[in-house]
């Protein structure tokens, strides 16, 4: 089988033109990326009510960002670029369903997150000049300026984010399955050396008094 080598895209270094607009926005990016926000994200410093606010309200934004990317994907030409965003598109509505469960988690509820979204109850003023900016440049914007708008910004930024984020995110993951492990080796060990008799007559005891 010979391969189709028309279809194959080889991975190289940025052209010079992206590396110039990495360094055009590099301010604003380390500003995000390297904030006051995110620090607080990564040293979990935000109260429960802090990130509940912060997920309820950038909600809108990650339930509609498909969207932006469906209208992106109006103006593509080739195959290769197609698929990807095709492909992007179905990641991103898991995104939101995603977004839904982190919010579930902190204690929001589900429907307040939805009736936010679908427009029962207004969004922060700068959440909809997010929206309105992204959905239009996305709609009267060229192909070129809609990607660098939402998968090299939006999408780029947040990977940035989340790498800083995840490390400490991880040890605590890590300690909470070790004190699982250590609080279950101790209560197998302590069920085993306590006989029925004795819990038995433990009850009866406090019910006795």
């Amino acid at each position: 089988m010979n391969m189709n080598t028309s279809a194959v895209h080889k991975i190289s270094s940025h052209p010079r033109w992206v590396a110039t607009m990495y360094e055009f926005v590099a301010p604003h990016w380390d500003n995000l990326v390297n904030g006051p926000w995110a620090d607080s994200i990564a040293s979990t410093r935000l109260s429960v009510e802090e990130m509940q606010g912060w997920i309820l309200h950038i909600y809108p934004f990650i339930y509609d960002f498909p969207k932006f990317l469906a209208e992106a994907l109006i103006k593509v030409e080739d195959d290769f670029s197609r698929t990807f965003l095709i492909e992007n598109i179905r990641i991103e509505k898991a995104h939101a369903e995603h977004w839904l469960w982190m919010g579930e988690g902190f204690g929001l509820d589900r429907q307040q997150m939805l009736d936010l979204a679908e427009g029962g109850t207004p969004p922060l003023r700068d959440v909809q000049s997010l929206t309105d900016w992204v959905w239009r440049v996305n709609t009267k914007g060229s192909l070129a300026e809609a990607v660098a708008a939402t998968s090299f910004a939006i999408e780029g930024v947040t990977g940035a984010i989340a790498r800083k984020v995840t490390p400490r995110m991880q040890r605590q993951v890590m300690y909470a399955a070790k004190r699982s492990l250590e609080l279950l080796h101790l209560a197998l060990v302590t069920s085993t050396q306590t006989s029925p008799a004795k819990t038995m007559g433990a009850s009866y005891s406090r019910e006795a008094a």
